[in-house]
């Protein structure tokens, strides 16, 4: 497993995801391998209770991960990165928009 307990991670989008994975009816498998179904409804549950799809890991099970902020068991498949890769990504792409020096 790429990512441990604590560890605060973001979320792809839902377009990501249907774009990367399909979508079957309303409802995402992230792997033809993975047990693991992301539901719309699951999505949007997600983004009820957080900002930025920004969630911290408290429990991994098997092949999934279960987040502080919202339940059901996420691949690691729906994880797009690290909080504090994705804000160091965001700081040097505005640097770059601005061209300071």
């Amino acid at each position: 497993m790429k990512y441990k307990i604590g560890d605060k991670v973001r979320i792809k989008t839902w377009e990501n995801m249907k774009k990367e994975f399909g979508v079957n009816s309303k409802r995402i498998q992230t792997s033809i391998n993975s047990k693991v179904v992301v539901y719309r409804e699951m999505y949007n549950n997600l983004m009820e209770t957080t900002q930025n799809r920004e969630v911290t890991i408290s429990h991994i099970q098997n092949v999934s991960y279960n987040f502080k902020e919202v339940g059901f068991n996420w691949s690691e498949d729906t994880i797009e990165c690290l909080i504090d890769e994705y804000l160091n990504i965001e700081t040097i792409s505005r640097f770059e928009i601005l061209d300071i020096r």
